[in-house]
């Protein structure tokens, strides 16, 4: 009996180790992003955290019906639309509504402009939209598909989240036989701080130094553009036509070729003509997100090479 006890009592201190240690990460992270929150506060969020929807109907609701994107750039106008997706990068984080991309590119083309960029996602999001039903819906076909890149989407496509309290919606992996299926989630696979930080530091600061790791990353960020493409041509034909923006380049340049060979139209910092790193083109000297400034370059350069006039 008093054997039994012991195993229970190292049990719950296991546990409570467990829970501690998650909860620490969990305080460190969102104390990076935003220094100034109290432990209230932090609490509250790890709360959110564990209990938030990772259903199915709610990623629907989240990503294809979400009703927190940037607003449509002129709805009503008669031109054809453009529709672009992306992360915090293409959204506009951090920027106010006539800094976007999205603004900038309506008010210089007088399109419709279909911003579906979500934070802290990746092109398994746009795939995600591009395969449910509801989306077609409410998107008319566009001219254009922009999928905008930045260099943290390939470790997006391993780790369900990017920051603990900004749950990074991964559904689905790619199995041999039968291609891109929607993972099946659970507590285990999606709440887990020390899971999350574990796999997110392991793909970021280990595997991505193996070539042979960043072949396989950036192949299967390959495949899953060839398939969101398939699965918009499901619906539209071929009636768009489909472009990268590389805003920070991937690990590798044969990324961009490759996908140049397949059809695509590739836009890279060697078009942009500036350097994104340079402090003047963030929203602060602390966050590399692209500022209205950046932009205002970018977006005319976009424009020209696109003949979007």
């Amino acid at each position: 009996m008093k054997k039994n006890n012991i195993i229970i009592l190292n049990l719950i201190l296991i546990l409570v180790i467990f829970f501690l240690a998650n909860f620490f990460i969990f305080y460190f992270e969102i104390k990076n992003s935003y220094p100034n929150v109290n432990i209230k506060e932090v609490v509250i969020k790890y709360k959110n955290f564990l209990v938030r929807d990772i259903s199915y109907k709610n990623s629907v609701e989240t990503i294809v019906l979400s009703k927190n994107l940037r607003k449509i750039e002129n709805k009503n106008s008669k031109k054809k639309p453009i529709l672009l997706f992306g992360c915090s990068f293409t959204e506009g984080s951090g920027l106010s509504e006539n800094e976007t991309i999205s603004y900038k590119l309506g008010k210089l083309t007088n399109r419709p402009i279909y911003n579906r960029g979500i934070s802290g996602t990746g092109v398994q999001h746009m795939l995600f939209q591009l395969r449910n039903e509801d989306f077609y819906k409410i998107i008319p076909c566009p001219e254009y598909i922009i999928y905008i890149f930045m260099d943290g989407h390939t470790q997006r496509i391993f780790t369900p989240v990017t920051l603990s309290h900004n749950p990074c919606y991964t559904v689905f992996y790619k199995d041999t036989k039968n291609g891109f299926l929607l993972k099946k989630r659970n507590f285990f696979t999606d709440k887990i701080i020390i899971q999350h930080y574990l796999s997110n530091q392991l793909t970021w600061n280990f595997l991505n130094r193996i070539n042979s790791y960043n072949d396989y990353t950036e192949n299967l960020l390959i495949d899953y553009i060839e398939e969101s493409k398939k699965e918009a041509e499901k619906h539209w034909g071929k009636n768009f036509k489909f472009v990268v923006i590389f805003y920070r380049d991937p690990i590798r340049q044969e990324t961009i070729k490759d996908l140049k060979k397949l059809g695509y139209i590739t836009i890279t910092k060697e078009d942009f003509k500036i350097d994104v790193w340079d402090k003047k083109f963030q929203i602060s000297n602390t966050n590399e997100h692209p500022n209205g400034l950046a932009w205002d370059y970018i977006t005319p350069i976009i424009i020209k090479k696109l003949n979007l006039l």
